[in-house]
């Protein structure tokens, strides 16, 4: 069963790509970059490997995300399937069809924590 589904950079390109059943985010960011290339709109990513984890979105664009630590907070690429943030790598999330697969530039959850720690006040 074919279909059509888009795949939306916030701050960024968008594509309207072919979906086919079982497809996956790294399915449809390739294409997604396929059906760019041609185009005048620059669009390019990076993947990086985490063994068990699978695949994650490093870079969009030039704009790379920051490790996560509490140490050192950082921003990463969440990735959203029809407005809902998903919690596992662009190669496990299976993209349903008709869907809007976006990523968006953000603070991590770890970072958040960390930084909503410090703004507590102190209790006297």
């Amino acid at each position: 069963m074919a279909g059509v589904m888009t795949v939306v950079i916030v701050d960024g390109p968008s594509a309207t790509i072919s979906w086919q059943s079982g497809m996956t985010a790294m399915t449809a960011l390739e294409l997604a970059y396929k059906a760019l290339l041609p185009t005048p709109v620059p669009f390019d990513y990076t993947l990086q490997y985490f063994g068990q984890y699978g695949y994650m979105v490093s870079m969009i664009n030039q704009v790379y995300g920051n490790p996560t630590s509490a140490a050192a907070p950082g921003y990463w690429w969440q990735m959203y399937v029809n407005g809902k943030s998903q919690t596992n790598s662009v190669d496990q999330v299976t993209i349903p069809a008709g869907a809007v697969l976006s990523f968006s530039f953000e603070l991590t959850e770890v970072s958040k924590a960390s930084k909503d720690k410090e703004e507590r006040p102190l209790s006297s």
